[in-house]
């Protein structure tokens, strides 16, 4: 196995798709001669070396000389006429990309400049650094202006990446000029260049894919708590925050579903709901809100449901509409998974005793704790529950800063410790968005995070919040929940909306603290997996 740079652990738990194919078959297959590095920052090492980007992956052997490898995953395409690059899923979202063998080949350049000004290479470096593309989705066999054919490694040549890693060094060794090969000296003194180039310096973004290895384990209450449900018509289990109940509510559906069984995920949330049902699609079960459920039912049977409905609609004028609408179509489900079910009115438990009337099963998951609503509906309290009480989702740092706003001890089961939550107060609310655009400039730029692993949640809509009027903040533009994410694109959301969701880095904002309900900011500090940050006043 090759010496891989940072090491595998870290690689291993937060790699994507297609550089993790790569990864695998690099593991797999080269000996450990080879050196790789991968997903590694050009950064100063000297003040006359300028950060350009980021590589995929590079492949050095003391022999054969430096690899630049540019993985592009999914199904690639490159358009003739206008020769834009793009990559697609099997869901047919297309978008553009970057032409991959413009940006190997200037990291390539980047590396070899680099290379040449050691003492060691004054001379000029004397082994070939080249680079390639890697498409570890598709085949892809054009000639591009760009990137000629021998330079690509495609999905048909992974069960033998050695032997096209071979190719490749082969074509770049055969380029003029013909290089003698290295000294000796010479592969230790590239070495000794290229680790400082990388800077192998542990940054937030490695911290993060370490500590979510962890969560991804299923519990041993997990399981039970599966057994559990599968053993029973009507379950009730109340979880913490953080607890899995989501996890556990969407693995529920999958379960009823692949069984052939009628099953409807509810929720309260529209952004959860819709979660949910991107995690659902093609399984057969449906997700939907509360409301948006009866309103389907509604509207079916032929009744009429109110364009512009007023707040107090949505409590017992719904629920009633709903049960008019129960004698004229099908509103039974064989499984029924409710998530969030604190958000529940006792009004509405009415459809939900309709929507299981022919003998469907009733699978409930809350937390009182984050009743943002109100009261949680009495039948919650007079049922028999299974208690979920392990933190499978945040830090024990956050899991204690959290669990102390609302007087409560930390959850049992803690085992990845994390970095206390960061709060700063202002004098001015104003001062707020400035240090937000700081904070933004150094989690993304600085410390490696990509922007759909955070999330600002604020107390208000953005236009009553700190943030009014801004539509960037610095290189970041702020973008609704719904809106569609990307680089230099940022979510800000309510607390209230993002409820039920979740996010690597979560940064609450305009936050009084002599004021706010503590189950509201309970709420939001529970969004956050590995690190929370707090401003406020």
């Amino acid at each position: 196995m090759p010496n891989f740079i940072p090491p595998t652990e870290i690689i291993e738990s937060g790699i994507a798709n297609g550089e993790k194919k790569v990864y695998l078959a690099l593991k797999d297959q080269l000996g450990d001669d080879y050196t790789v590095f991968h997903s590694l920052e050009w950064v100063n090492a000297d003040d006359d070396f300028q950060a350009q980007g980021e590589i995929d992956f590079l492949v050095f052997h003391p022999e054969k000389g430096v690899l630049v490898c540019e993985v592009k995953g999914g199904v690639v395409f490159r358009r003739e006429g206008s020769g834009q690059w793009f990559s697609g899923n099997r869901r047919d979202d297309v978008h553009k990309i970057k032409d991959p063998g413009r940006q190997a080949r200037t990291s390539a350049m980047t590396i070899l400049n680099k290379l040449k000004k050691h003492r060691q290479f004054k001379r000029g470096f004397p082994a070939p650094v080249g680079h390639c593309v890697i498409f570890p989705d598709v085949p892809f066999n054009e000639e591009t202006p760009r990137l000629s054919r021998e330079l690509i490694i495609d999905a048909t040549e992974l069960d033998d990446v050695a032997g096209a890693l071979e190719r490749v060094f082969a074509v770049w060794q055969r380029k003029p000029p013909r290089l003698p090969g290295f000294g000796p000296g010479d592969a230790e003194a590239a070495m000794e260049l290229l680790n400082p180039v990388f800077s192998v310096v542990r940054k937030l973004s490695w911290d993060i894919r370490d500590e979510k290895e962890v969560f991804l384990r299923l519990t041993d209450e997990q399981k039970r708590l599966m057994d559990f449900m599968g053993q029973r018509e009507r379950a009730y289990i109340c979880g913490r925050a953080g607890s899995g109940k989501t996890v556990l509510a969407l693995e529920k559906a999958r379960q009823e579903a692949a069984l052939g069984k009628k099953t409807l995920y509810l929720c309260y949330n529209g952004p959860l709901a819709a979660y949910a049902a991107r995690e659902l699609e093609g399984t057969g079960a449906q997700a939907h809100t509360f409301h948006h459920f009866i309103r389907l039912k509604v509207e079916e049977a032929g009744l009429r449901w109110p364009k512009k409905a007023p707040p107090e609609f949505f409590g017992s004028p719904a629920a009633e509409l709903f049960l008019e609408a129960q004698g004229k179509v099908d509103v039974c489900c064989e499984s029924l998974v409710i998530d969030e079910g604190q958000d529940f009115k006792d009004e509405w438990w009415l459809v939900i005793d309709a929507i299981t009337e022919g003998g469907g099963s009733r699978t409930v998951f809350f937390d009182p704790d984050q009743r943002v609503y109100g009261e949680c509906a009495r039948c919650l309290a007079e049922e028999e529950c299974f208690n979920l009480d392990r933190n499978c989702r945040s830090t024990a740092a956050i899991n204690a800063f959290a669990r102390g706003l609302i007087g409560d001890e930390p959850a049992a089961g803690e085992v990845v410790a994390g970095e206390p939550p960061v709060v700063e107060r202002f004098d001015d609310p104003t001062k707020q968005a400035g240090r937000l655009r700081q904070l933004l400039h150094q989690l993304v730029i600085d410390e490696g995070l990509k922007e759909t692993q955070l999330v600002v949640l604020g107390t208000h809509r953005k236009r009553n919040s700190c943030l009014a009027g801004e539509g960037r903040l610095g290189n970041f533009r702020v973008i609704k929940l719904d809106d569609e994410p990307g680089p230099h694109r940022v979510i800000y959301s309510t607390i209230h909306r993002f409820k039920g969701l979740e996010s690597d880095v979560v940064i609450l904002v305009d936050i009084d603290f002599k004021a706010i309900d503590p189950h509201l900011y309970y709420v939001g500090a529970t969004r956050a997996r590995h690190r929370l940050f707090v401003l406020g006043w």
